[in-house]
Parts: structure tokens; sequence; C-alpha cells
């Protein structure tokens, strides 16, 4: 067994025991660190504005389109290559999602 950079021989008895849990509530520790400041940096990242995760394709004038064109009708397969997005995209924020006004 090596924890980090060093190894350590399991002998058994009480030594070893409180050995394990000590390098156990070590990385517990750090995890929880890790934890707290990955948290602390996505919150400060949102008080500047910033926002994670990955940006949408579809382009507010382009739900608008897609809104009329679904409404007067048009197939959500052409509405898709008319866009150029998916089918996926057209249902997930122009046939599922509410319009903007009536919310």
């Amino acid at each position: 067994m090596s924890a980090g950079s060093f190894r350590v021989r399991h002998r058994g008895g009480p030594l070893s025991a409180y050995g394990e849990n000590l390098m156990s509530a070590d990385t517990e520790f750090e995890r929880e660190l890790i934890r707290e400041r990955t948290h602390a940096g996505l919150q400060a990242a949102r008080q500047q504005g910033r926002r994670g995760g990955r940006p949408t394709v579809i382009t507010p004038h382009k739900q608008r389109l897609g809104r009329q064109l679904y409404a007067d009708g048009l197939p959500v397969e052409r509405i898709a290559a008319h866009l150029g997005v998916s089918r996926a995209t057209i249902y997930r924020q122009i046939v599922t999602r509410p319009h903007p006004a009536t919310e």
C-alpha cells in the first residue's frame, strides 16, 4: 500500500491502525479543502457575471424564428435544418419551453 510519495508497510497492531486512520483523516481534510476552494471560486465567478457550462448554440434570434416556424406548423426536422441545429435542440429549446412572454 502506498500513500503519496512514501510506502507504508502493513504490519498490524495499534500503531498501524493509528497510521491508517491518520492518513485517512488527512485525505478527508484535503478533499474538504479542495471542495471549499472550488465552491468559493465558482461563487466568485458568479458574482463577476460569469457562468459555467457549455455555451448554447441557439441564439435568442434563432429561438424567436424557431418558435414562429413551429407555430406555423413547419416540421421540427426542417426547422432544425434551417437554423443549423439538431432536432434535440429544437425540442429542448423551443417545443418544451414556454415562450418567454408567457412565463
